[in-house]
């Protein structure tokens, strides 16, 4: 037990071990991990602050030298002695700004340049002049005309701060200003800002040597040019250690720009920094070279090794502790374990030695149960089929003692096989479930039996079968009666076979019946009105059924039957209604609809399923109208017109009348309106229309060819209700025409609806020039007309129709003093043109013109029915009785003879245009008075209608 127990120790302490390891040694890893990406952070940190803060400051100084040269690009000595070229003035003018600002804003360089990049002046070096400045800030302000700043490398390596400012002298370009600063002292403002050390270097590409040490010489410093072999310092805050120098040398060997996303760990004496580099790029857009930033991190290095020290220190205190508290814990924990085993094993040997006493005893009262059975009874080994156990009625029939099942049931040397003898214990093996079978036994006397067999498995611990029990019942006496009942049944079957032929033959007579019948009832009361009651039949109707559903509804009716029926017998008018109606029937149906009435030869549709039904099956009836009406001359008949209207909206669809007689119909303002909206298409002369709410309805109303056409205020409604028209039922030829002028006519539309109707009158005029068979157009356009006819213009339009100049000149400078429009007409053909496109309110037209005589204009006019109106004032030199008879036959309103005086025109004008307003006012009362009285004849119609409706 002992090398047990050290097993067990071993097998815990040593993974707990390894895993304690692990655990400590990845949080050691860790946190030193976070804390050098810390650093790192930090230094990526410095980068992005010394990049912007050395723009920063570019940009302020930049700022600080344009303000010095917007003051002295003012002052008028300077402008003087550059205008006068006098280089020596400028240089005494110049200079005193020069040692002013050199001494408060850092000021090294400062220029006169030409507007052809020759230097004028330098004024910090004065004897060099007249060379061309090639640098980028001259060309920058030089192409785009402002001031341009930016750093550029000097001749001598130096670094300058360059402003160019594009100088004018009252609004001309006469030069070119620039200031410059070196930016060393940026070096020194970064470096106390940030803390950080800053070494500029720059690549030995843009630099001349003998150049650069001269430039070295000038200011006094030091330099090695060979130091490095790809570039040179040209600025620094600290002085340059052998360990810095030697990773910079490394560094030598990078690509063009690996160096940028490298980082520097340089250790110079007992200090430590960390580097990386920010480009340095001019205004030219150049990497010239870099600035390498070092952020000392000594105290952050040595705070992070003491860490690391501190924290291994404790892993492994902290390791050790919990391995030896481990040890010891889990050694107890294995002694008591052993202790509780051996009081295991004990109490497992007496539960055995009494659990086997108690078998026995289970044994024995389990045989008294069996033998307390009046049927066999018996447990089967299914290895071997052996009998094990038995009960007393088994043996009591001479079926027992016998070695296996098959010999003591079967009388048999092996077991039972086949689908009509199954063996109960093989399938009890194979389904793991009991079973019941019937079988053939054989008693004592080895009379056959009939025997339900009912098995039972019996398993062991692991699941495996090891047992079956079974026992029998006779059932010999049963299966004589079922046999009995079997065939009893078989006949009841035959006859019940014979019932059913019979049903299914009376069914389908019934069902053929029924099918008549609906089908004859549908003619009369649709199966679609059915379905919207939900009633299976029209025999489940009842007065008062009702339903209300928002339906599109279609009227249609033939224009001017009457007349047309008034030239047909009786029969005749009956074949030819039922002719029409057959033909727009099945249309109806096709699009879902159904026919609610017809009303003499007026359709009533209804289409519940969506309003594009409606639109569609209302198109598809006019273009079979066409086809229709191409038949019908052979039948001496003339063609005929149908006006459809459709209106969506909720309606009330039911059952009126009495017990004994009553009919379906529906009720709403809908209907009504459907039936004022076809009334609407004999005023415009269309075809089809349909309401606002039935354009609000359709899926795409853009897949029709629709314009507006009215706006109608509906009795016992305060909002007008919008109409449509659908014209894509029309001829081709006058469909595109209705296309083509849609826009135009629905602009008229509004203005005319926004009683602006001067302007709806001029739309609807260039709508008809286009469609002259517009009928809705020359509605609308006569209804302007009307309008405006009503009303004296403030300026009304005359036409003075002369070949004579001067007579011309009089009469429009007088007439248009007294606030007259005047237009001017030097012959008949002028005058006819003019008169129908300008449609004067009064014309005055001279008798002899050359071609056409004013005579013969009068008369042409007159005849023309857009001009007739016009009132006409002849003005001539012919004074005989019969010219002036015969200007009157002509339809002259009067005759003034020449000279004539103004004055006498003028009040012969105003006359004339008074007495023409009011006779067209008179004209439109009369007008409305009719239109009054046809309205009332439609309201009698629509009342007629809606008592049928009801």
């Amino acid at each position: 037990m002992k090398t047990n127990e050290k097993n067990l120790t071993k097998r815990i302490l040593i993974p707990l071990g390894l895993t304690l390891v692990i655990l400590l040694t990845i949080s050691i890893v860790s946190i030193y991990w976070l804390q050098r990406l810390h650093l790192n952070e930090k230094l990526e940190k410095h980068l992005e602050e010394v990049e912007q803060l050395f723009q920063m400051k570019l940009d302020e100084d930049a700022k600080v030298l344009e303000s010095q040269i917007n003051l002295l690009q003012l002052d008028k000595n300077i402008q003087n002695a550059y205008l006068a070229k006098d280089r020596d003035a400028l240089l005494r003018n110049a200079m005193r700004i020069f040692n002013a600002i050199r001494t408060k804003y850092q000021v090294t360089h400062f220029y006169f340049i030409d507007v052809d990049k020759v230097c004028f002046l330098r004024v910090h070096n004065p004897p060099r002049y007249g060379d061309t400045i090639p640098r980028f800030t001259l060309a920058g302000a030089m192409r785009q005309g402002v001031p341009v700043y930016g750093i550029e490398l000097g001749k001598f390596g130096t670094f300058t701060l360059r402003i160019v400012y594009p100088w004018r002298i009252n609004g001309e370009l006469v030069g070119y200003i620039e200031l410059g600063k070196e930016i060393e002292y940026i070096t020194v403002a970064l470096k106390k800002i940030l803390d950080v050390e800053l070494f500029f270097f720059i690549k030995k590409s843009f630099l001349n040597r003998a150049d650069w040490e001269e430039g070295l010489k000038m200011m006094g410093r030091r330099g090695n040019w060979a130091q490095f072999p790809q570039f040179v310092i040209i600025d620094r805050t600290m002085p340059i250690y052998k360990a810095f120098n030697d990773s910079l040398d490394k560094l030598s060997s990078h690509s063009k720009d690996e160096h940028l996303t490298t980082r520097l760990k340089v250790s110079i004496g007992d200090k430590q920094y960390h580097g990386g580099f920010v480009p340095l790029i001019d205004v030219g857009n150049r990497k010239l070279g870099d600035i390498i930033v070092l952020n000392e991190v000594s105290k952050q290095e040595t705070a992070l090794q003491t860490l690391s020290v501190m924290l291994i220190t404790f892993s492994v205190v902290i390791g050790g502790g919990l391995f030896g508290f481990f040890y010891i814990f889990i050694g107890r924990i294995e002694a008591e374990l052993l202790k509780v085993y051996r009081e295991l094993i004990a109490a497992e040997k007496l539960k055995n030695k009494l659990a086997t006493e108690k078998f026995q005893q289970q044994g024995e009262f389990l045989q008294s149960v069996i033998d307390s059975l009046d049927h066999p009874f018996y447990i089967i080994n299914t290895n071997n089929y052996q009998i094990e156990i038995a009960n007393s009625t088994t043996q009591a029939l001479g079926l027992w003692p016998q070695a296996t099942c098959y010999a003591l049931t079967h009388k048999r040397s092996e077991p039972c096989t086949g689908i009509n003898d199954p063996c109960p214990l093989k399938e009890v093996k194979s389904t793991k479930k009991p079973i019941i079978v019937e079988h053939i036994h054989f008693d004592k006397e080895g009379n056959p039996r009939n025997i339900e067999v009912h098995g039972f498995p019996v398993t062991d611990q692991q699941g495996n079968i090891t047992q079956m029990i079974e026992y029998s019942l006779d059932i010999t006496e049963r299966k004589r009666v079922e046999q009995q009942l079997h065939r009893q049944n078989e006949q009841l079957k035959v006859q019940n076979e014979q019932l059913d032929a019979f049903a299914r033959q009376l069914e389908e007579l019934q069902k053929e019946r029924l099918y008549q019948l609906n089908k004859a009832y549908e003619r009369f009361v649709p199966s679609e009105f059915l379905s919207l009651l939900d009633k299976q039949s029209i025999l489940d109707v009842h007065l008062g059924d009702q339903v209300e559903k928002e339906i599109t509804v279609l009227f249609s009716d033939i224009r001017e039957f009457t007349r047309l029926s008034e030239k047909m017998t009786p029969q005749q008018n009956f074949e030819f209604i039922n002719t029409y109606l057959g033909q727009m029937a099945p249309i109806i149906h096709q699009y879902n609809g159904f026919i609610d009435k017809y009303i003499g030869d007026a359709i009533m549709a209804l289409f519940p399923t969506n309003a594009d039904d409606a639109v569609s099956c209302s198109i598809a009836m006019l273009k079979k109208l066409r086809q229709f009406n191409q038949v019908l001359p052979k039948a001496d008949l003339p063609a005929i017109k149908i006006g459809i209207g459709l209106n969506t909206g909720p309606l009330m669809l039911g059952t009126v009348g009495g017990q004994n007689r009553m009919e379906g119909t529906v009720i709403s303002d809908a209907v009504n309106l459907a039936s004022r909206v076809e009334q609407l298409t004999k005023t415009y002369g269309t075809a089809l229309l349909i309401t606002e709410q039935t354009y609000q309805k359709l899926t795409d109303p853009s897949r029709y060819k629709i314009r507006v056409i009215d706006r109608v205020t509906v009795n016992g409604k305060t909002e007008p209700v919008t109409v449509y028209e659908v014209f894509e039922a029309d001829r081709p030829a006058i469909c595109q025409l209705k296309l083509a002028t849609r826009h135009d006519f629905e602009q008229g539309f509004r203005c005319f609806h926004n009683e602006q109707f001067n302007e709806a009158q001029q739309i609807f005029e260039k709508v008809l020039q286009v469609n002259n068979d517009d009928k809705a157009a020359q509605v609308y356009l006569e209804h302007c007309r009307q309008v405006l006819s009503m009303t004296m213009p403030e300026r009304p339009t005359l036409l003075i129709v002369d070949d004579n100049p001067l007579n011309i000149k009089v009469l429009s400078i007088f007439l248009s003093a007294k606030q007259f429009n005047v237009l001017i007409a030097k012959n008949g053909k002028a005058a006819l043109k003019a008169a129908e496109l300008k449609h004067p309110h009064l014309i005055l037209l001279d008798v002899m013109m050359p071609g056409m005589d004013g005579f013969e204009t009068c008369q042409r006019l007159k005849a023309d029915a857009k001009t007739k109106d016009i009132p006409v004032i002849f003005i001539t030199a012919l004074s005989d009785t019969a010219d002036k008879i015969k200007g009157f036959k002509l339809g002259a309103v009067d005759y003034i003879t020449k000279p004539f005086k103004k004055e006498e025109v003028l009040s012969r004008v105003n006359t004339h245009l008074s007495l023409s307003f009011l006779q067209q006012q008179l004209q439109v009362r009369a007008l409305a008075l009719e239109i009054h009285n046809l309205q009332l004849k439609e309201r009698i119609k629509t009342l007629s209608l809606q008592t049928k409706f009801r």
